[in-house]
């Protein structure tokens, strides 16, 4: 008997026999003392037709518990059963003892963070989006699904192709089809472009298994998870629960992208300080007052990232029309409420796209003083210039256009 194909998410594992046509998925895997169970689902796949031949608890450690599985299975199917589970077991037991292989790190070749969609999704880590409730944070996550789904590179917007998994706590699946269908059209993509979702009920944590056997299944490289809130199912500022909460996700081995609300004083996600400490990719949603009629501007800024320095910020623009939302990148420059949240030297670079300015001045008008606009001018030589008389200009024509292009 040939070994099985074994593929995993987080706790679940399923073991396929092609030649014997069966297959045995594992989860809920518990440890006991010195005994380690799970719940065994045996499929027969003869004729390409699955059936479910058994479904039951099993001890992996134990001679009896398989020799009674086998004779238990022997009544559904005539094969020889036993040395099937004893591979299994092995199998199992394996992986579970070893956890993660280790590897060698310090002299390997530096590589650069790899992404999802570029910058907003870093790959294989915890990413967050947050802002306010009607900021745009659920019509922009749509749109990344649908980039990601499709594997196409718009706005800049660097993509890698790949199924995703919507995990929504909140919603139903009509709104959210709504979103994406109208996205559809207006980014112009085929109208049967589509992703997998699953309304949620419980907390993530403790609705792990399925949502191992959805991301084993649809083979997800990007999971959403709108929000954690509701998906914590526990008080935010409990550091126990948000940390139980990235570790689920962790366990699942993809991308992911968390969406978050911000606290009343817009000083981060609302909540214990480990939602920002467990995130590797964090961006703040703001809405901004749009330029036409039924639109809406949002501007994304970079809160943290765990590799190199913040990126600039992002500006888009959602124009809603019939059975369309269409978007189209936006000079956030021009959007004072958006500008409000970008970081100093962004802020300075928009004044001084007015013109050349005292670090006084500019300190006036950025409500700084002009020893901490001095001090941020010399420290940030590549974007900014000396232009005589004791005032300052932007190095380049339009450094805060590349984002935004």
């Amino acid at each position: 008997m040939n070994k099985p194909t074994l593929s995993k998410s987080g706790g679940l594992y399923r073991l396929e026999w092609a030649a014997e046509h069966v297959t045995i998925e594992v989860d809920r895997i518990s440890e006991h003392g010195d005994e380690i169970r799970g719940q065994l689902t045996v499929v027969s796949t003869t004729n390409c037709d699955p059936r479910i031949l058994s479904q039951f608890s099993y001890n992996f450690g134990s001679l009896a518990a398989r020799d009674k599985a086998a004779r238990h299975l022997a009544e559904y199917l005539n094969l020889e059963w036993k040395p099937l589970l004893e591979m299994a077991s092995y199998e199992v037991l394996k992986h579970i003892r070893q956890g993660e292989p280790p590897v060698m790190v310090g002299a390997q070749p530096i590589t650069e963070d790899a992404y999802r969609l570029y910058p907003f999704l870093q790959e294989g880590e915890p990413n967050m989006l947050y802002g306010r409730g009607g900021s745009g944070k659920t019509t922009f996550a749509v749109m990344c699904a649908l980039l990601v789904t499709t594997g196409e590179t718009r706005y800049g917007l660097q993509t890698e192709g790949g199924n995703v998994a919507w995990f929504d706590f909140e919603w139903n699946s009509r709104p959210v089809n709504n979103i994406a269908a109208k996205l559809n059209d207006g980014l112009g993509l085929s109208c049967d472009t589509e992703f997998t979702y699953r309304r949620c009920y419980l907390p993530l944590v403790h609705d792990l298994t399925a949502i191992q056997r959805i991301v084993l299944e649809t083979g997800a490289k990007l999971i959403i998870v709108d929000s954690l809130g509701a998906a914590l199912g526990d008080d935010p500022q409990q550091p126990a629960a948000v940390l139980k909460y990235f570790m689920a996700l962790r366990s699942l081995g993809v991308t992911s992208l968390t969406i978050d609300h911000t606290a009343k004083e817009n000083t981060g996600p609302f909540g214990s300080v480990y939602k920002i400490n467990s995130s590797r990719n964090i961006w703040e949603a703001m809405k901004g007052t749009a330029t036409g009629e039924n639109s809406m501007a949002l501007g994304l800024h970079h809160r943290k990232v765990n590799s190199g320095p913040l990126l600039k910020s992002w500006g888009f623009q959602f124009e809603y029309q019939p059975g369309s939302i269409i978007p189209k990148p936006c000079d956030i420059r021009s959007i004072p409420d958006i500008v409000a949240g970008m970081s100093l030297v962004d802020q300075m670079q928009v004044a001084l796209s007015r013109g050349k300015m005292t670090p006084a001045e500019l300190g006036q008008e950025l409500n700084r003083t002009a020893a901490v606009i001095s001090t941020t001018l010399s420290r940030y030589k590549e974007r900014f210039v000396s232009c005589g008389s004791g005032k300052w200009g932007n190095k380049a024509d339009e450094p805060n256009n590349e984002a935004n292009s």
